[in-house]
């Protein structure tokens, strides 16, 4: 199928270890030592293995979404994602009566930079964190069981973010970063070894890091430090948000750059074709690796 403009929000996933309380068993013939190595493999074929799903959108509806894999090499996917509604339309007779529809999403997943983009399409899912969500869900409900966990944030822009500063200047009272644990090369390099070590020792899932000002001031918020510049880096890239506090008068205002998802827009793809996913690999490689 050639479309000529797809939009897409790009996100980012992590696959972690976790420490489960409960005593559910792991998957047969899967030891806790197998699992990291292998969590990429799990993760696809919770996906591929999912033809549909049973879920609960947020406002209490009971709808049943359809996975279809389009295309798949080594290490990437090209799926589609739809979900079950009902639509008013009129029949020959001049009458309306309800039919079922079933609008789906592209979703590409690939695998080495553990980046998936999500098609922008509202009459399927209302927003693309609508589809993550429901991702998440399939995936974790198998993860899980091999004691492992999936994480998903959106890929943003650091520039988003120093615009902030310099729009509030001298206003920012509180910078809130809150991260998932690093577990990939790409992205933990921006962060200092003391942030990753503490993390590491702590087992700690996410971590949120918070800076605030005396009252009566405001922080200093400079690009050149190093940390900082490393924390804003990293969650723009997808491993974290960041929440900015913000001072007017006698009054604090909360701005946020989960706004700011990064986007690509592919023009005449050719979705069913030989070679499609690594075209479209390399159509996403701008953003993928940060560019702004």
């Amino acid at each position: 199928m050639n479309l000529t403009h797809l939009v897409f929000d790009l996100y980012r996933y992590q696959i972690l270890p976790i420490d489960r309380f409960d005593e559910l068993p792991l998957a047969p013939g899967v030891s806790t030592q197998e699992t990291v190595p292998n969590k990429n493999r799990y993760f696809r074929e919770a996906l591929t293995g999912t033809k549909s799903y049973q879920y609960t959108t947020q406002r209490g509806t009971d709808r049943t979404a359809i996975f279809k894999i389009d295309l798949e090499s080594k290490n990437d996917l090209l799926l589609r994602i739809a979900t079950n509604k009902t639509v008013v339309v009129e029949n020959e007779d001049l009458e309306s009566i309800e039919v079922d529809d079933h609008p789906s999403v592209y979703v590409i997943v690939l695998d080495s930079e553990q980046i998936i983009a999500v098609q922008r399409r509202a009459k399927a899912f209302s927003s693309t964190a609508t589809a993550i969500r429901l991702i998440a869900e399939v995936v974790n409900d198998k993860l899980y069981q091999k004691e492992l966990q999936a994480h998903f944030e959106p890929i943003r822009k650091a520039a988003d973010f120093w615009n902030l500063v310099k729009t509030y200047e001298n206003r920012i009272v509180q910078v809130r970063f809150d991260i998932v644990t690093p577990n990939m090369s790409d992205l933990s390099k921006v962060l200092s070894d003391d942030i990753k070590d503490f993390a590491k020792a702590t087992n700690a899932v996410r971590t949120t890091y918070d800076i605030e000002s005396h009252h009566n001031a405001a922080l200093k918020l400079d690009p050149k430090n190093e940390i900082l510049n490393g924390l804003v880096e990293y969650s723009s890239m997808g491993g974290g948000s960041i929440t900015v506090k913000v001072r007017y008068g006698s009054m604090k205002k909360t701005v946020s750059t989960k706004q700011g998802i990064q986007t690509a827009e592919l023009e005449n793809v050719e979705l069913e074709a030989t070679g499609t996913l690594e075209n479209i690999k390399s159509l996403l490689g701008h953003f993928t690796l940060g560019d702004d």
